[in-house]
């Protein structure tokens, strides 16, 4: 019933692409959504988390400069991160493109009053974009220096066997939890120093 002004997709295929097409079909403005930043693209989207692309397993210039194209077609891109934004320019994308990064309500996310359970805490899936695994390694750097530390880890995803598995052969399984999945993630933020 109402012309929209802007059409929006989270990462480039398929909601981007569909936004795109739904702009230029209603007349409204395009907005890219780049969630992923540049592991949407490089090589074809090949070291990505979409399903498709990802699964190609070789790395694919001609369909990154495609996927490329595409994102220089949109009205607008939004990025989480400086470092996106750096990839779409030095790769030729010209239309405007804005980092936003992640926003945090501090109302509900506020510090909690009594000692805490955990040095430090990481919220994240536990898949290969988000390099838990360098986390880990921090952990165990810090260990060396402050051996009392302690670290949680709240979510899940393919990995967490893995990255269990190495926190056990790097030695500071006693120190990090693995929470798993929660819904209450506030409480654990005031469970944790940093």
């Amino acid at each position: 019933r109402y012309q929209p002004d802007w059409c929006g997709g989270f990462h480039l295929l398929c909601n981007g692409l569909v936004a795109l097409i739904a702009a230029r079909l209603t007349g409204a403005r395009s907005l890219y959504f780049s969630v992923g930043g540049r592991t949407e693209v490089i090589g074809g989207g090949a070291t990505g988390e979409n399903r498709i692309f990802g699964g190609i397993g070789a790395l694919d210039w001609a369909l990154e400069r495609s996927l490329l194209r595409l994102v220089d077609s949109m009205d607008q891109v939004v990025t989480m991160g400086t470092g996106a934004r750096r990839f779409f320019q030095c790769h030729g994308v010209e239309v405007p493109i804005e980092a936003i990064p992640g926003g945090i309500d501090d109302f509900r996310y506020q510090s909690g009053e009594g000692p805490r359970e955990f040095d430090v805490i990481l919220v994240a899936r536990l898949v290969p974009v988000k390099r838990i695994d360098i986390f880990l390694k921090v952990i165990q750097a810090a260990a060396r220096e402050l051996p009392a530390i302690r670290a949680v880890i709240v979510g899940d995803g393919p990995l967490r066997s893995e990255l269990e598995l190495q926190a056990r052969q790097w030695g500071i399984a006693d120190r990090v939890t693995f929470a798993g999945h929660q819904t209450d993630v506030a409480s654990w933020l005031r469970r944790s120093r940093i």
